[in-house]
């Protein structure tokens, strides 16, 4: 999401839903992957330091992010902002949501295919990824000092009701 400003640049009437989720609850689960590559190319073996030094680095690129979509201004209408726990328990209605704010029509087809994707793409339908934070050396502490920036706009953002 770094690159939002060149994205508009290219489709000025793009319509971008960008989700966001606490790191507390997410970060440690990019770790076992980034780590595997990290090694490839002679990088630090060690989960504690592995899982620091990518906390850290994470946590500078959301402050980056979030510094660059201050700079988008009036361009940033076509971009809305989804918090991942109101998705969660609410795909259908989150989607004909965004289907009404872009003027998209949300037709019966549309809803049939949102249901099918629903049921055929159930949560751990590949498996579970259960790294934890402890696993890398990090806990909720130091994820908040990581992520001070990107944990307040996560605080004042707007979210959505369907209850």
């Amino acid at each position: 999401m770094i690159h939002l400003a060149q994205i508009l640049e290219v489709y000025p009437d793009a319509h971008i839903v960008a989700c966001y989720r606490r790191p507390h609850e997410v970060v440690h689960r990019l770790f076992p992957s980034q780590r595997d590559t990290s090694r490839a190319f002679g990088g630090s073996h060690r989960p504690e330091r592995f899982g620091k030094q990518r906390g850290q680095g994470l946590g500078q690129m959301s402050k980056f992010f979030l510094e660059k979509r201050k700079l988008l201004g009036g361009r940033s209408s076509g971009i809305v902002d989804l918090h991942f726990r109101d998705f969660v328990g609410h795909q259908l209605q989150v989607m004909q949501h965004f289907y009404e704010q872009f003027n998209f029509p949300w037709t019966q087809q549309v809803e049939a295919a949102m249901r099918d994707f629903l049921e055929e793409t159930p949560k751990g339908k590949h498996g579970e990824n259960k790294p934890r934070l402890e696993d890398y050396g990090m806990n909720d502490a130091l994820i908040d000092s990581y992520f001070p920036e990107y944990l307040e706009f996560l605080e004042t953002m707007p979210r959505l009701s369907f209850d």
